[in-house]
């Protein structure tokens, strides 16, 4: 029986005045048809006060606040619902859902092959990613370079990662453009492949030791998790640890000003540990275990004293420039500094040099170097797996819309049309 034929079965005359006077005439039929269905089943199910209340609701709720009826519920070419509307988004996963069970194996295998792709996809860039983020880390990294040579000796060129051991410092007395120098020498690449660290009763060979001058925190930005970096190697025998060996060698001790025994084939000597860093702040082509000073005897003593310009050896140079400092105008004057000090020496072992910059954030990924501290990776490469990475993911996604075009036939008996 209709509300219509029961008397005091009747929605609130006032909410049927306020839509017939707010509801475009095309509209008011089909709208006041649904709504008097909804509240027929109301009151079968709540009773009619509350089906009253709630057809109030449902017509205040249609209502658009200051709009006028002549401008704003204008006939459009096509009315529908909204379909981020919350209950068309509440229908469209409802559906899909069941869907999803319904054909599970099918739903596996275009849902696996799409996540698949992304995944590989997503894992590539962040490799290529994490290639690239080498030395970016540094407190004005833009800024500091590294001393490359390319020797010409009988006939034969070679483009080394290192230069002459007085090369650095007299850079920076030279050129305004330097503001600090640092020098490196990787051990594996003199031969020093392991050293023998103890303390107390510990003792253990560890490999990667570097040599570096006192300003070489002064130039690179390490995370100190024990001592400074202020005095870290301007005494001599001093030596800074990496976090995974100083945990090794004093477990919860604090090793600032703890004295240990490192003996290789070149040194044996008594060190003093003044800090300990690790790698959070991002990775670097300096790798070591061990941070030994330059102010020492031995190789390091050589490196500081040498005037020797015609050779390379294994000393890794760098500086660090002044902000907004011209570097191609300083690599301009290099040839005349290189003849300034070292034509003769040069001339005598029958080789001809040239001195470039290289951006330290440029190391890792710059292949074709000599005497490199730790293992670069082509820049081509990178750019074959970025492009490798995206055709995976358009054919994951390919793939999904084929498999997804296939079922059509069968998910169009599913379409109908939704009210909301």
């Amino acid at each position: 029986m209709r509300h219509e034929d029961t008397p005091g079965v009747q929605p609130p005359r006032w909410a049927n005045k306020l839509l017939a006077w707010r509801c475009p005439d095309y509209l008011l039929e089909e709208v006041q048809g649904d709504l008097h269905e909804l509240f027929e089943e109301r009151v079968a199910e709540v009773g009619l006060k509350r089906a009253r209340r709630q057809y109030a609701l449902d017509v205040l709720g249609f209502l658009r606040p200051f709009s006028r009826r002549s401008v704003a519920l204008q006939p459009k070419a096509n009315i529908h619902s909204k379909p981020n509307h919350p209950g068309m988004l509440r229908n469209y996963f409802k559906t899909a859902f069941r869907f999803l069970l319904k054909n599970k194996a099918f739903s596996f295998i275009n849902v696996f092959g799409l996540a698949a792709g992304t995944l590989c996809c997503l894992y590539i860039v962040l490799y290529v990613s994490d290639q690239y983020g080498y030395d970016k880390h540094h407190h004005r990294a833009k800024d500091i370079y590294r001393i490359t040579t390319t020797l010409v000796q009988k006939g034969d060129k070679t483009v080394w990662a290192t230069a002459s051991p007085p090369t650095a410092p007299a850079m920076k007395r030279d050129f305004g453009e330097a503001e600090q120098f640092t020098r490196v020498v990787d051990l594996n690449l003199a031969g020093l492949d392991k050293h023998l660290l103890r303390y107390e009763d510990r003792s253990f060979y560890e490999k990667d030791a570097v040599l570096a001058d006192s300003t070489f925190f002064d130039v690179f930005t390490y995370h100190f998790t024990r001592g400074s970096d202020s005095e870290a190697l301007t005494q001599p025998y001093t030596v800074v640890l990496l976090k995974p060996v100083a945990d090794k060698l004093f477990g919860q001790e604090d090793p600032v000003g703890k004295v240990i025994e490192i003996e290789s084939k070149a040194v044996k000597h008594d060190f003093t540990v003044t800090g300990v860093v690790d790698e959070s702040l991002g990775k670097s082509h300096i790798h070591g275990n061990l941070f030994m000073t330059m102010n020492s005897d031995g190789i390091g003593g050589w490196v500081r004293k040498s005037v020797e310009w015609g050779g390379n050896i294994v000393i890794g140079s760098y500086v660090k420039l002044h902000p907004n400092a011209n570097v191609a105008a300083l690599e301009r004057k290099l040839p005349a500094f290189l003849a300034k000090y070292g034509q003769q020496s040069m001339k005598e072992v029958g080789m001809t040099k040239q001195l470039h910059l290289q951006s330290a954030g440029l190391i890792h990924t710059t292949a074709g170097y000599t005497n490199e501290m730790t293992k670069t990776v082509n820049p081509s490469f990178l750019v074959v797996l970025l492009l490798i990475a995206a055709l995976i993911q358009v054919i994951a996604c390919i793939n999904f819309m084929n498999l997804s075009t296939a079922r059509a036939s069968r998910r169009a008996k599913e379409v109908g049309v939704r009210k909301v």
